[in-house]
């Protein structure tokens, strides 16, 4: 594993190769070619990242009200 991927900007990165099939040195490449390309994929990634943390937290809200109402 990539000691990188704890860091917040690693787990960008590895997200960006992982989507785009790409080494981080091709995505140097890349960024260097198109950098608003990768700036957009970037925030694509951090938006549906945000989303997932957002619907994770809500279902752990509701597990709980559902373990309080049993109770």
């Amino acid at each position: 594993m990539n000691p990188f991927v704890n860091s917040g900007l690693g787990q960008l990165e590895f997200e960006l190769c992982k989507l785009l099939g790409k080494t981080p040195r091709e995505i140097g490449e890349l960024r260097e070619k198109d950098p608003l390309g990768v700036k957009f994929l970037e925030e694509c990634i951090l938006w549906r990242k945000k989303k997932e943390l957002e619907a994770l937290k809500k279902a752990e809200q509701k597990a709980k009200a559902s373990r309080l109402r049993r109770k």
